[in-house]
């Protein structure tokens, strides 16, 4: 299968880098456990029957295993379409301790408008995946086309444009790079979607993030990986214009919390195609 997403992809982190800043910014971020709850009533509302779910770039399945543990969510089947080698790997050590009652399948490959699957499922769940896909609206068009009657398709992705995308941005402008990922937000999303005649329910909730050791200069070997998520770029690739002008943008954005932590904030949304 040609993987036409890869060759387009703003990150220049390797698979690997990317496994690993993705590691870091979960500890130091409270979104994971936000969108647990906010995925709380879909889970339930399948009132505990066992369903098919197919999850759309779903990294190492963290969210997967916490709908089932925290959301009292049960799976049938489970087909994970995920490229990343490193994050394949960590999803298959998640999953080896669900129930072999579960029928699990990974592919390797990268999601896009004409991917060839054709089963039905329950529940269909893009999570922060969306980013890398220059085709967003034709990916969702084609995960919402594999929904059985009744289903859902749960999308979660930035809310609203953040310091963090417009530096992106920046970021292609000053390196002449013409790429069609350029980055939209859930609203803009949700309004395309609904466009096309695909109404849809939205909501948003405050995500934390932990931006200390970047912006007091750490030495630790994960101090940038946060931010290196964030603006999908390794820090030391940007020239020293661009580091300086990232600096100041997070200095005057980010709060000190109560512990003397410097937080980042920004908003999720998670949108519901029914």
């Amino acid at each position: 299968m040609e993987d036409s997403n890869k060759k387009q992809l703003v990150t220049t982190l390797t698979e690997k880098e990317y496994a690993e800043v993705f590691t870091t910014y979960r500890e130091k971020a409270n979104e994971h456990a936000v969108m647990y709850d906010m995925a709380k009533p879909v889970c339930q509302s399948f009132q505990g029957k066992p369903i098919d779910f197919l999850s759309i770039g779903p990294a190492n399945g963290i969210v997967e295993d916490n709908f089932m543990k925290r959301n009292g969510l049960r799976l049938r089947s489970y087909h994970a379409v995920e490229p990343n080698n490193f994050f394949r790997e960590e999803l298959k050590t998640t999953i080896s301790e669900w129930s072999n009652e579960i029928k699990c399948t990974i592919e390797p490959h990268y999601f896009t408008p004409n991917y060839p699957l054709e089963k039905k499922f329950d529940l269909v769940l893009i999570c922060q995946s969306l980013y890398a896909m220059p085709d967003k609206l034709g990916v969702i068009k084609k995960a919402h086309s594999l929904l059985k009657k009744g289903g859902k398709l749960m999308i979660f992705h930035q809310s609203k444009e953040v310091v963090t995308n417009q530096f992106i941005k920046t970021y292609l402008v000053s390196n002449q790079i013409n790429d069609e990922n350029v980055p939209l937000n859930a609203y803009e999303l949700s309004d395309m979607l609904k466009a096309i005649d695909m109404p849809n329910t939205i909501q948003e909730e405050l995500i934390l993030v932990d931006v200390d050791d970047y912006l007091r200069n750490k030495k630790a070997e994960d101090a940038n990986h946060v931010m290196e998520l964030l603006i999908q770029v390794r820090i030391e690739e940007l020239n020293t214009s661009l580091r300086s002008e990232l600096r100041r943008v997070m200095e005057n954005v980010c709060v000190v919390n109560s512990n003397g932590k410097y937080e980042f904030h920004y908003h999720q949304a998670m949108i519901v195609v029914e």
